[in-house]
């Protein structure tokens, strides 16, 4: 089940190379994301029935993470908070979008590290 979910996430990565493959499957992987926060916050269950051992599979109840409606609203919501925190890194350090400057470690000695200085890594 879960190999279905990353193939959408990579299938959905030519519709936008902009688009981090990593935040796309996500995207996909965000109703079961949220059915353990659901399950932890005791607004969904799931229960082992009395021939599990035969069966090999669960019951849910997940009205909230994996129904229709809920789902087009939980997606609109985390495209409404990618889009913020696109829009808010657009112009990060350096004028690139999307990146992030770190401190690089130093090796070698106190006075001539050949890796001292910044590091940019790109978060698109």
């Amino acid at each position: 089940m879960g190999i279905g979910h990353v193939a959408v996430g990579l299938s959905l990565k030519p519709a936008d190379r902009r688009l981090n493959v990593g935040l796309l499957i996500f995207a996909a992987f965000l109703a079961n994301f949220l059915l353990g926060w659901f399950v932890w916050a005791g607004w969904e269950s799931y229960q082992y029935p009395p021939d599990f051992a035969s069966v090999h599979y669960m019951l849910f109840t997940f009205p909230w993470s994996h129904g229709l409606l809920p789902l087009v609203v939980w997606a609109t919501c985390l495209g409404l908070l990618i889009r913020a925190f696109r829009r808010q890194t657009r112009a990060g350090p350096g004028g690139n979008r999307g990146s992030l400057a770190l401190p690089a470690p130093r090796t070698g000695t106190q006075t001539g590290g050949a890796l001292g200085g910044a590091a940019t890594i790109s978060l698109n």
